[in-house]
């Protein structure tokens, strides 16, 4: 096994460690002679140069999305619109929805222009839901997990408010009339439905899932939650988007996501515009606790129900319950954190490691009894082509530099938080782009040297910033 990228190079029936069909007769100790570099292999080159393709294709389409809006920004204040922009609701509601199709659809309709033919099939190889039963269960599951995840960010705020980090949401004025809810259900819940689920779910997750299901649902829900650019969307947006993958893809049917997200969007609708109102504000508490009830019936009875499915299954029996029993926990203790608006640091970050180890146990666990769906491709080898690609590398640093625009600090404990995350980043930057040039089993590493020198450039610049501020 190569421990550089995780997978068994075969050369014919014998491992490349000379270890061949006599091993169990001959034991031969080569322990005292330098490994030879594997080669690169065609077929597996061949898939890494498909799956650069597609990182540079999506992280060209998340920088054509924030040069768009800023296109639009500027648009705006030279035909001197900002004032009634700012004023008028119909108006911003409008240019919202402008924004969302333009800087959404249409960026993501020119990278499936420029896919291959067999990419293009994938997009839209949706039809209707496998049965109208899967489709309506799968409805309650993924709208009881979206709600759930705003209790998990809202824990997350909590935690962050104790080291002097307070997250803004963008200021959007509350419809006053009939006519401006139904503009703002339209802004806020049909349009993003629409065009991000086309983007995400199909133009971003289904070719990906060439290289594994899980490997398609996690790369897509990490671009959708940063896409979002606000700390108080990013975690619900993670979560609810592994939602929203799983079940368009076990119900074969784009059109689930597109439910789950519409639902869960008119639920935040409704919330806004009747937020002054104490009665509607119970109510929405009292829906919330009926529909995680109905949820988890849902989720339940669509395990059993007839569904595709992508391996994610209730087994092992001890990996299922540890991850029940972990998730039931971390949701409680976050729920019980935004009640108090405060956590206890430590405990926080221990529920969230505990449970990451958790998750991954399981998940480790379903891959070994499925067996390996990445075509060859060790997953950190995948992850690292798919990331290290120079523009998605470029992409998501511009979007984590507007997300730290929405985010107030106060205090030595707060610019801490804000340099950890920094430095996570590059450091997630820097591993998956030395992951790629390490590799000896392919050949096209092109992208990645600009990768590096895309990398020195933006520490450089975020040192500046820094040093500037």
């Amino acid at each position: 096994m190569d421990n550089n990228n995780g997978y068994y190079y075969q050369n014919g029936n014998a491992p490349y460690n000379n270890q061949g069909a006599d091993a169990n007769t001959y034991s031969y100790n080569y322990s005292f002679q330098p490994q030879r570099p594997m080669p690169a292999d065609p077929f597996i080159s061949r898939e890494a140069k498909h799956l650069t393709k597609l990182g540079l294709l999506a992280g060209a389409a998340i920088l054509s999305f924030l040069g768009m809006q800023n296109i639009i920004g500027v648009l705006l204040s030279h035909f001197h619109l900002t004032d009634i922009y700012m004023n008028n609701y119909s108006f911003q509601m409008i240019v919202e929805i402008l924004v969302s199709i333009i800087c959404i659809f249409v960026p993501f309709l020119a990278v499936y222009a420029l896919y291959p033919a067999g990419d293009k099939a994938m997009c839209f190889e949706f039809g209707k839901p496998v049965s109208k039963r899967a489709f309506l269960l799968a409805l309650g599951a993924g709208v009881m997990i979206c709600i759930l995840s705003d209790y998990v960010s809202a824990g997350f705020v909590s935690f962050a408010k104790g080291f002097g980090v307070s997250f803004m949401d963008v200021d959007t004025k509350t419809p006053s009339n009939v006519f401006e809810f139904f503009i703002y259900t339209i802004q806020c819940a049909v349009v993003p439905a629409l065009v991000e689920e086309f983007a995400i779910r199909g133009v971003i997750m289904q070719p990906l899932r060439r290289y594994g299901d899980r490997f398609a649902i996690v790369m897509s829900s990490l671009i959708f939650a940063l896409m979002h650019g606000n700390m108080l969307q990013i975690p619900v947006a993670l979560i609810g988007g592994v939602a929203l993958g799983y079940f368009a893809i076990a119900t074969k049917s784009i059109w689930t996501s597109v439910a789950i997200h519409f639902v869960n969007n008119f639920l935040a609708v409704i919330i806004s515009a009747g937020q002054n109102d104490m009665i509607l504000g119970v109510f929405y508490t009292v829906f919330s606790v009926v529909m995680v009830a109905v949820g988890i019936i849902c989720l339940i009875k669509f395990i059993k129900t007839e569904h595709d499915g992508i391996g994610l299954t209730f087994a092992p029996k001890a990996e299922k319950t540890l991850l029940i029993i972990f998730s039931v926990l971390f949701i409680a203790f976050s729920y019980i954190c935004t009640m108090f608006e405060r956590t206890i640091g430590l405990i926080y970050i221990g529920f969230v490691i505990a449970t990451a180890v958790v998750i991954y146990a399981y998940l480790s666990a379903n891959k070994k009894e499925l067996g390996n769906q990445s075509r060859g491709l060790s997953t950190k080898l995948m992850a690292s082509l798919y990331i290290a690609t120079p523009t998605v590398i470029l992409a998501f640093f511009s979007l984590t530099l507007i997300t730290f625009r929405l985010i107030s600090f106060n205090g030595f404990s707060s610019y801490l938080f804000s340099f950890l995350l920094f430095a996570a980043y590059f450091a997630v930057s820097i591993f998956t782009i030395s992951t790629v040039r390490k590799s000896s089993l392919i050949e096209y590493k092109k992208p990645y040297t600009i990768s590096v020198i895309a990398m020195v450039i933006l520490v450089l610049y975020t040192a500046i910033l820094f040093f500037v501020s």
